[in-house]
């Protein structure tokens, strides 16, 4: 018999999942332990999720536990686990699926409808706010982070009034008294996936995927596969179609009528102004989740073909020496909501607080930028009018003569800030906060993207980076013969020199120089 190592998250509801998986194992007669993986999202507990994308959050580090044999299977929510896994991953076995619809929640209302107007309903899903603001609009929906116990103890407190949980997990931690209503997939479209569980191997570990085989439940892989195959648009949410299709089959398997809502939702899998539309994101793998929503929502088919990775700094030496003698600088200057994170994960190495932040003037580019800022606690003073350094030196150019300023951006970047606050008198110290690089798969990936299917209708580009490397990645390929058949579009002027620079049309330009900007510009040009 085997000897294996169990992944999971340390959540009380992971370690029911994964607790059921190795009970299951050692039912077969193999010894199984398991081991607790912190992931970023169990780190980042203060943030909406919406606001820092969900993708790989809380898989990373045990992907990466996997890929260094310290374990050899892990236990996911099939929900969290990305629609395309890493290479050198495998989806070994999907058990038979619990309840996956979503529960309502409260110690006073019985149901949604009976919530008084401004009542306070809390849910961590973007795809439920959503929904829920279509349903009942006069309510405050407020993000909800934390496992199902801190929920469930914000709402006994008087916090919430009402909160919203997937029925599995509060079904799993039998903790079902505290259900008032079940939402039918007509009332709230549930996630793909929601309700099962994945076990994900490495993909050339033979032994441990023939062990697991037995956990498979055929009909619920099949579910799933189709759910995160598929996106349905309704209401400007994104879920999956065919997750209705596997509630008419639970329907049908329990003999139970069919609401004709259901069909009427399946109807609208193609609705949408992009629908049709094969659009190439080239965006940060970790980042593409925002962008890729929005065009979904839209109905765009995407293809994720990222350029462009995000790495830490050779060194953080000089951010780490700049941040303890924070004290002598007036300004901070943000760039990039990738400076702000690595910015503030170098705090508490350094034994500093966001306290010894408070005293400084901050400028961010762009609203993302500044709501990541304003998250850690933080208030942002200036936020230029467009979103490119030229504004925001505009902004500062006054206000900064004589005052000592940090500048935290990447590690190759333009010059316009620091050149030109320092001719307007200011002390410009600038550093390092991480870097961009290729990724190792990025000309294969893009070669199968003009050669798997049929030629992309357009090709997003989100900073000069992204169509440098573009650049880079096509050279010695027949991708640039193709070129004259695809729309360009860029995310703004900057973005759009870059790209005349390299002899690329821009087709479409973004008025507003953020994703959504971005999405409104091509719904406007497809849509005309």
């Amino acid at each position: 018999m085997a000897r294996l190592r169990i992944g999971s998250r340390g959540s009380q509801l992971a370690l029911w999942q994964a607790n059921h998986i190795a009970a299951l194992l050692r039912g077969r007669g193999h010894d199984v332990s398991i081991e607790v993986i912190k992931t970023t999202g169990d780190k980042i507990t203060d943030v909406a999720l919406a606001k820092v994308g969900t993708k790989g959050m809380f898989t990373k580090e045990i992907e990466e536990a996997l890929s260094e044999h310290r374990v050899d299977l892990a236990v996911h929510s099939l929900k969290d686990l990305p629609t395309e896994l890493s290479p050198g991953f495998l989806l070994a076995s999907v058990p038979e699926r619990e309840d996956a619809r979503d529960a309502f929640l409260s110690v006073r209302y019985s149901h949604l409808e009976k919530l008084p107007k401004n009542a306070r309903l809390g849910t961590s899903s973007l795809r439920r706010q959503a929904q829920l603001h279509s349903l009942r609009a006069n309510l405050e929906i407020i993000p909800l982070r934390g496992n199902v116990d801190t929920r469930l103890r914000k709402l006994h407190s008087g916090e919430f009034d009402a909160i919203i949980l997937a029925a599995a997990g509060v079904t799993r931690l039998g903790l079902t008294q505290m259900v008032r209503h079940h939402f039918e997939p007509t009332e709230i479209c549930p996630a793909a996936g929601q309700g099962a569980l994945a076990i994900e191997t490495r993909a050339d570990d033979a032994a441990t995927i023939e062990t697991v085989t037995f956990l498979d439940h055929p009909h619920t892989r099949a579910a799933v596969a189709c759910e995160r195959a598929n996106s349905l648009r309704e209401r400007g949410f994104r879920t999956s179609a065919t997750v209705v299709s596997c509630f008419l089959r639970m329907a049908m398997a329990k003999k139970k009528p069919v609401d004709p809502q259901a069909h009427r939702v399946a109807e609208l899998v193609t609705s949408g102004p992009l629908a049709g539309k094969l659009i190439v994101v080239t965006r940060a793998h970790r980042q593409a989740d925002d962008l890729c929503s929005l065009l979904k929502q839209f109905g765009a088919e995407v293809i994720e073909a990222p350029v462009i990775e995000i790495r830490e700094p050779d060194s953080y030496d000089a951010l780490d020496t700049a941040l303890k003698g924070i004290l002598q600088y007036d300004w901070l200057i943000l760039t990039s909501v990738n400076g702000v994170e690595a910015m503030f994960s170098r705090l508490e190495p350094l034994g500093l607080s966001i306290d010894s932040l408070q005293h400084l003037k901050i400028a961010a580019i762009g609203p993302a930028t500044e709501q990541r800022i304003q998250d850690h606690g933080l208030v942002v003073d200036v936020v230029p009018p467009q979103y490119v350094a030229e504004e925001i030196v505009r902004s500062l150019r006054k206000l900064v003569k004589s005052e000592k300023v940090l500048l935290v951006r990447a590690k190759v970047a333009r010059d316009v800030i620091p050149d030109e606050l320092r001719a307007a008198g200011a002390h410009v110290d600038v550093v390092e906060a991480y870097q961009s690089a290729i990724p190792e798969n990025a000309k294969s990936r893009m070669q199968s993207v003009f050669t798997d299917r049929p030629l992309p209708d357009a090709i997003t580009f989100t900073s000069s980076s992204t169509v440098q490397n573009f650049f880079t990645v096509v050279v010695g390929t027949d991708i640039p013969t193709k070129l004259s058949q695809v729309k360009f579009a860029s995310i703004g002027p900057v973005t759009s020199g870059t790209m005349r620079e390299y002899g690329l049309r821009v087709d479409v330009e973004a008025d507003e120089y953020t994703m959504e900007g971005l999405t409104q510009a091509l719904v406007r040009h497809f849509g005309n």
